[in-house]
């Protein structure tokens, strides 16, 4: 390999490494990382540089690892129904209200009689909340809002699959929801909604 392609190699591993870093995803932080210290093991070993070599080998170890446990930890979720006053809920969305915006431009809380407000759980940690006007056997959300470390699919498996008995006992038959951003129209069809007009809605019982 000569002396420019090793540069770019070089380059690009140190480009892995500083993406990573700018990661609020755990899981995505690891991932950029494995891929960015193997690169360097790479490197090191082409140019001959054990020092390099061996620091890498050993990141790539250690990534390895949280990798594992991450994949492999059965969190424990729970979804609950919290009241229209709650201070944790106001709280929860004064805290994450710049995260919010980004997603749900323009988005402020208004409760009223006929809306469901849940709380996802993770492992006991709020994970996420999802707020709801319901009309006859259909729930068009209001705000369906994951936290930073929590941007997977696992709160919405849960909220619309094994967890969904919540919004089922409510006689909630069908979820729509609009979509303001390209990130949250890739998100619901990547879970399964579908578009119906201007809307996106998926089948829940």
């Amino acid at each position: 390999m000569n002396d420019l392609a090793l540069d770019i190699l070089g380059y690009v591993a140190s480009t892995f490494v500083v993406v990573s870093l700018a990661m609020t995803s755990v899981l995505k932080l690891r991932l950029l990382s494995l891929v960015g210290s193997t690169t360097f093991l790479i490197y090191g070993l082409l140019i001959g540089s054990l020092p390099v070599a061996l620091t890498n080998a050993v990141i790539v170890v250690i990534n390895a690892v949280f990798l594992y446990r991450l994949f492999s930890h059965e969190e424990a979720f729970d979804v609950v129904e919290v009241d229209a006053n709650s201070k944790f809920l106001a709280r929860y969305l004064e805290h994450n209200a710049e995260d919010i915006d980004a997603v749900w431009p323009g988005y402020r809380f208004r409760s009223h009689s006929d809306q469901v407000r849940l709380v996802v759980f993770r492992d006991m940690v709020p994970a996420g909340i999802f707020i709801a006007s319901v009309e006859g056997e259909t729930a068009t959300v209001e705000i369906d809002f994951a936290g930073r470390n929590y941007r997977d699919l696992r709160n919405a498996r849960v909220l619309f699959g094994r967890g969904r008995g919540v919004l089922v006992d409510r006689g909630i038959r069908r979820v729509v929801s609009r979509a303001d951003t390209a990130v949250h129209r890739r998100f619901l069809e990547r879970f399964g909604f579908v578009t119906d007009g201007d809307e996106y809605g998926i089948e829940i019982a």
